[in-house]
C-alpha cells in the first residue's frame, strides 16, 4: 500500500551519478543501496505559491525498499517524498 512518508520532505544525503540518478542515499541512519529506477519525472506543481520545480525519481533498492526521493531543482537538496509498504 502506497502512503504518504511521515518523514515526507525530510532532507536526505544522495550519492547520483553523473546524470544526477540516485545511486545511494542516507535515510534512518542507514545508507540504502539502489538496485533499480522504475520511473524519473518532474514536476513544477506549486510554482504559483513560490515551490521551485523538482525532479523525482522511483526506487528499489538492494533492500526491498520501495521509495520516491526528488530532488529541489532550485535549491539542489535532495528529499524523501514516499515509502511504499
Amino acid at each position: 500500500m502506497a502512503g504518504q512518508c511521515p518523514a515526507a520532505g525530510t532532507p536526505v544525503e544522495v550519492r547520483a551519478t553523473a546524470d544526477g540518478v540516485p545511486e545511494r542515499f542516507q535515510y534512518r541512519g542507514g545508507w540504502h543501496e539502489v538496485r533499480a529506477l522504475g520511473e524519473e519525472w518532474r514536476d513544477a506543481a506549486g510554482w504559483w505559491a513560490g515551490a521551485g520545480p523538482k525532479a523525482f525519481f522511483r526506487l528499489e533498492c538492494r533492500n526491498g525498499m520501495v521509495c520516491e526521493l526528488y530532488r529541489d531543482l532550485a535549491g539542489g537538496g535532495w528529499f524523501m517524498y514516499r515509502v511504499y509498504d
